[in-house]
């Protein structure tokens, strides 16, 4: 089978899709396709919101804004942080300090989801409350395709609780991150990575395909 890679291309700072062959573990003849610049990604993460809830422990903010910068996600909204901004923070985002500088701190939920469309929890287990649940691609691509129409929300709960049963209600879908059955407990910044790299990747498709390497 052959499958189609994006590479660095240091030449021209385009990427090449090459052509894999799995059965020789090569890759074959390529040709050039855009990487994504900065002024690709604003426009279509711009309405994707990364909303994080009674983050107790401030290093964890700054990790989550790092983890949305390297995936090009701007738009930070806290509910009550227990500390912030605090000096931790700043040291986790490792240069994200403009996600921090223009993240949004809220008293009330409402105000932060007033203005959304589609809102979507994550949550580490399983509930009994009823609410679909989504992986994250397709939370990914779906949160894509609702954000060309206005704004969308994910949500983070507590480091120790996660959501309360009265935040998802206020859900319309979950997403859980499959882990090992062992140990499935994520760092918050860890899952805020897990999806800012989905969005990131269902991009990355959306632009390979319109210049036709599939």
């Amino acid at each position: 089978r052959q499958n189609d890679i994006p590479a660095d291309d240091p030449q021209t700072d385009r990427g090449v899709c090459r052509r894999f062959d799995e059965s020789s573990g090569t890759a074959g003849k390529g040709f050039a396709v855009p990487v994504l610049l900065p002024a690709d990604y604003a426009p279509m993460l711009s309405n994707i919101r990364v909303a994080l809830l009674n983050t107790s422990h401030p290093g964890n903010i700054g990790a989550a804004a790092r983890a949305m910068k390297t995936m090009g996600l701007t738009d930070l909204w806290l509910l009550e942080p227990l500390h912030f901004p605090h000096a931790e923070a700043t040291a986790r985002a490792s240069g994200a300090d403009d996600i921090l500088a223009s993240a949004q701190v809220r008293q009330h939920l409402d105000d932060l989801l007033d203005d959304c469309r589609l809102v979507v929890g994550a949550s580490a287990r399983s509930r009994s409350i009823p609410c679909p649940e989504l992986g994250p691609r397709e939370c990914a691509s779906l949160v894509r395709e609702e954000s060309d129409q206005g704004r969308v929300a994910v949500l983070f709960g507590r480091e120790q609780s996660g959501l309360s049963n009265a935040e998802i209600d206020r859900c319309h879908y979950l997403v859980r991150i499959p882990a090992s059955p062992v140990y499935a407990s994520l760092n918050l910044a860890a899952a805020v990575q897990v999806m800012a790299f989905a969005a990131n990747f269902i991009i990355l498709k959306e632009k390979i395909r319109l210049i036709g390497c599939q």
